[in-house]
């Protein structure tokens, strides 16, 4: 009965939590700094949600802005982990803030605390997120990542779409692979070595998302290749190219 009781109290202060966090981070202040400051304010007085609890390290790692012509579309995007989660496997937990500006400001669309684990070392480099268009009212998080381990790479691309007031993935594929730093013979061990840059396909038109174009070099067979990935309601999936990037999607 002490548990159930526990359980009910917790439940009811992470409601009240994510109720204030709405309320105050739709409203005032309305320039980009202030309003990092509100956000990172709301983590660190509540960090329940977040693995690391009181320990946890909350920071602003990304601030991407789109212009949509009558207002612009904005993320926030946060990082949190305790200073001693640094290991190969340790990632982060990301959080997301979205939001609409206009005349009459910001306006809080949607917001995903503790969404999820994602990166390495405690830490996700910027520059490998990007927020891109994809329609006329729409617009995609895309995260790149690598793991090398005993001479072995993998990379792969995840896409998030928010909609509504969730945040779908909407894409999950490997995007390279390269085997070189585990070659002992290469006489019996043939190379692996091939990568895909992912590109928004910025000809979206009314009727639909952009595509999602992938740029293949492969560094073993020294040739180049496309793989085409097509939005068909609910999440992009292959349609057409490389069919390496086919057989790995998840």
């Amino acid at each position: 009965m002490k548990q159930f009781t526990g359980q009910i109290r917790f439940l009811s202060s992470l409601l009240i939590f994510f109720i204030t966090f709405s309320a105050q981070a739709a409203s005032g202040p309305w320039n980009d700094f202030e309003r990092q400051q509100a956000v990172l304010k709301l983590l660190n007085s509540n960090s329940s949600s977040f693995d690391c609890r009181n320990e946890c390290d909350h920071k602003i790692f990304n601030v991407r802005s789109l212009d949509f012509g009558d207002h612009k579309k904005k993320l926030i995007a946060t990082s949190s982990s305790s200073p001693d989660n640094n290991c190969h496997a340790c990632a982060p937990q990301l959080s997301y803030f979205f939001y609409r500006v206009g005349k009459d400001g910001w306006n809080l669309t949607s917001s995903h605390v503790a969404y999820h684990h994602f990166g390495s070392w405690g830490d996700y480099p910027d520059e490998l997120m990007s927020f891109d268009r994809i329609s006329n009212n729409n617009a995609l998080v895309v995260l790149r990542f690598g793991y090398t381990g005993q001479g072995y790479t993998e990379e792969s691309v995840n896409a998030f779409m928010p909609v509504d007031n969730e945040l779908r993935k909407v894409l999950g594929t490997c995007s390279g692979s390269d085997n070189e730093g585990a070659i002992y013979d290469p006489a019996t061990q043939p190379l692996i070595s091939w990568s895909g840059d992912v590109n928004i396909d910025e000809s979206f038109s009314e009727t639909g998302p952009s595509k999602i174009v992938f740029d293949i070099t492969d560094r073993a067979k020294n040739t180049k290749s496309k793989a085409e990935f097509v939005f068909d309601g609910s999440e992009y999936k292959f349609a057409s190219g490389d069919k390496r990037m086919k057989e790995c999607e998840f």
